[in-house]
C-alpha cells in the first residue's frame, strides 16, 4: 500500500491530474484504517460504542467512496480525451 500511496502522489504531482488525490486520499485511508486495526486499543462512541474492528470498517467505507471517486474522474477524463482525439 505504501508504493501504490508513493506512485500515485508521484502522477498526482507529475501529470497535475486533478483524479488521482482522490485517490491518493483513499490510499491513506486505507493504510490509516490498518493501523486503527493493528493498534487495538481504538474505541468510538456515537450511539452505540464501536471496538477497532467496526472502526476500521467505517475508515474503509471512507477510503472505498474516495478511490471510487477517483476512478470516475478518471475514467470520464480518458474517455473525453479520447472523443476528443477522434473527432
Amino acid at each position: 500500500m505504501a508504493f501504490s500511496l508513493v506512485l500515485c502522489l508521484s502522477l498526482a504531482a507529475s501529470r497535475r491530474d486533478g483524479a488521482l488525490a482522490p485517490m491518493a486520499a483513499g490510499i491513506a485511508a486505507i493504510i490509516i484504517a490498518s493501523i486503527v486495526q493493528a493498534l487495538r486499543s481504538v474505541r468510538y462512541s456515537l450511539v452505540w460504542e464501536f471496538d477497532y474492528n467496526s472502526v476500521y470498517h467505517f475508515i474503509l467505507m471512507g477510503a472505498v467512496l474516495l478511490l471510487n471517486g477517483g476512478v470516475k474522474k478518471s475514467a470520464l477524463a480518458w474517455c473525453s480525451a479520447r472523443l476528443n482525439i477522434e473527432n
